[in-house]
């Protein structure tokens, strides 16, 4: 899927004259379209967002197993993906407001309603999953995916 993304994507890759790297990515449990949907989202968002006085780079992985307890038959293992990018970077005032819709930062350089983010989170948790993002201004950021391994038991 993830790769189906990026081959959709090469034209603004190649305007801004990015270099992407996709590391091995694990299988995951989910509605193919909506993952898809997911990496769009976050690989446009990084796109949109790299700092146009550098050259851009975008990296899409995959980090262990989270932990689970395996006395717990409901348990399911979850998988970490990630979207990293060297981009203009989330000032710390705005963290907790970026996964909210119709919020909207930096909106001189990139186009859209805000509503990306908002429909990456409510996707996710619609698989169980989560969504958190790390970023420093002026360095980048990563955004960190939580998608199920397999479905959860009932």
């Amino acid at each position: 899927m993830v790769s189906r993304v990026i081959d959709s994507l090469q034209g603004p890759i190649g305007k801004r004259t990015a270099t992407v790297t996709v590391r091995k990515l694990p299988p995951t449990w989910g509605d193919p379209g909506a993952i898809e949907q997911i990496f769009s989202n976050l690989i446009g968002n990084a796109l949109n967002y790299l700092d146009p006085s550098r050259h851009g780079w975008i990296e899409v992985g995959a980090l262990e197993l989270e932990p689970v307890d395996e006395t717990d038959p409901r348990a399911v293992r979850m998988r970490i993906y990630y979207v990293r990018y060297n981009g203009l970077g989330i000032p710390a005032a705005y963290m907790s407001k970026v996964f909210r819709a119709f919020q909207r930062l930096h909106g001189d350089v990139a186009i859209g309603d805000g509503i990306g983010l908002a429909v990456v989170r409510r996707t996710l948790e619609r698989h169980g999953g989560r969504i958190w993002v790390e970023s420093a201004e002026g360095a980048g950021s990563t955004f960190f995916v939580v998608l199920p391994e397999q479905p959860a038991r009932l």
